[in-house]
């Protein structure tokens, strides 16, 4: 991969459409000029929204790509809303006294690209369309003089010809989805399909470690089996006549030594540590992060056993002052198996000095600890340094809290 010779690709598109397209492609790292330039290349059209390319533009194009925030159609296409769902059988309920009845309901559905996609979508696959939020998406359906390549099942997504002009058509919006993971698959869509039109990307990936990325480095723990680190001084860094030990960020504190027994909780036999648990890192927190609402996020977090979607107990201090309650709980489906964000105090921060962290987790039984990377400070917006290109999601869903899912 490194040695190999890069195959040629369009530097750029060319655009015809409002800011919304712009930023959009701008989001995938696709550079973009005016569509009106006569310099602008004539390989890829990109359509955005306010704008409606007449007939003689359109065929100067091998190929246009109707944005999904596009209002434009060619001639021969029309759109309706449409929700990916489909009927199926959960379980069994016990809905009276002398039988059970099969129950349908009406859950989210990909849509089905069939054994044989277009070379647009060329590396999708069914599960890359499905969104469990159920968005509002559009189905084409075409009439003459539009003649039909390829579509989907439910046609949201589809490819013909325009006269000579190839069509390529997606009506999946990431900026109309609520959840990042969904926004996420919809990019990827439309990333795979520019990618396989041959259009460069100007996004690069970093091999160096993003400097708001905390994963790494120093770590140090300790125990608080009668919980009373906070009131001892854990949160400043005082620690009585205890010692922090090293652990690594990424792993339950289990597999890390940490298995001595609580004497106060009443523990099943032979289990390993269950309580409270402290995290300690100094960082420095980048000077570049100061001006805006500041995060941090947690991506892996097993503290109680639950089935409440955002039960919490796990708590952060910033130089001995306690944050806020986190403004997003991802526990999977026992509770405390995924993300967390906080909201710090942007006073509590020195920025571009170093600042102590401390992470208290109250794990009841179980594994234990912050058990998945990263854990990285945020800011809402572009955020720059990333290992990828990386935009604030404040909802980070976790697909693993539902079985079916």
């Amino acid at each position: 991969m490194l040695t190999a010779p890069a195959e040629p690709s369009l530097p750029s598109v060319a655009y015809l459409g409002g800011p919304r397209g712009a930023a959009f492609l701008d989001r995938l790292g696709v550079a973009h000029s005016s569509a009106t330039d006569p310099g602008a290349p004539r390989q890829v059209l990109a359509v955005g929204e306010g704008s409606r390319p007449d007939a003689a533009l359109l065929s100067t194009f091998r190929t246009a790509v109707v944005l999904p925030m596009a209002e434009h159609l060619p001639e021969g296409v029309t759109a309706a809303p449409v929700k990916l769902q489909q009927s199926d059988h959960p379980h069994y309920w016990n809905t009276s006294t002398y039988q059970f009845e099969l129950m349908k309901s009406l859950r989210p559905a990909p849509d089905r690209l069939g054994d044989d996609p277009p070379d647009v979508f060329r590396g999708l696959v069914d599960n890359d369309t499905y969104f469990f939020e159920s968005p509002p998406l559009r189905a084409f359906k075409t009439t003459d003089p539009f003649s039909v390549e390829w579509s989907s099942e439910r046609a949201t997504m589809l490819v013909g010809r325009s006269g000579d002009t190839r069509i390529v058509l997606c009506s999946a919006d990431p900026g109309a989805m609520e959840h990042g993971e969904c926004r996420r698959k919809a990019l990827r869509i439309w990333s795979v399909a520019l990618t396989n039109l041959g259009v460069a990307c100007s996004h690069r990936m970093r091999f160096e470690a993003p400097a708001a990325d905390i994963s790494r480095g120093q770590w140090s723990f300790l125990t608080d089996p009668d919980g009373t680190g906070a009131e001892t001084g854990y949160a400043c860094g005082e620690f009585g006549d205890q010692t922090p030990e090293p652990i690594l960020v990424g792993r339950i504190w289990e597999e890390q030594g940490v298995t001595e027994a609580n004497p106060n909780i009443p523990s099943p036999p032979d289990s390993a540590y269950d309580g409270f648990g402290w995290y300690f890192r100094r960082a420095v927190i980048p000077a570049h992060l100061r001006g805006g609402a500041l995060y941090l996020h947690a991506d892996g977090v097993r503290d109680i056993s639950t089935y409440n979607r955002t039960a919490n107990r796990t708590d952060v201090w910033v130089n001995g002052v306690k944050q806020a309650d986190p403004v997003g709980v991802y526990n999977a489906r026992r509770g405390g198996r995924a993300g967390r964000l906080w909201q710090l105090n942007p006073e509590d921060v020195l920025f571009g000095e170093e600042n102590l962290v401390a992470i208290r987790v109250y794990n009841d039984v179980g594994a234990g600890g912050l058990h998945r990377r990263p854990v990285r400070f945020e800011i809402e917006g572009r955020n720059e340094g990333m290992l990828f290109p990386y935009e604030f999601i404040r909802s980070k869903y976790e697909p693993y809290f539902f079985w079916a899912w």
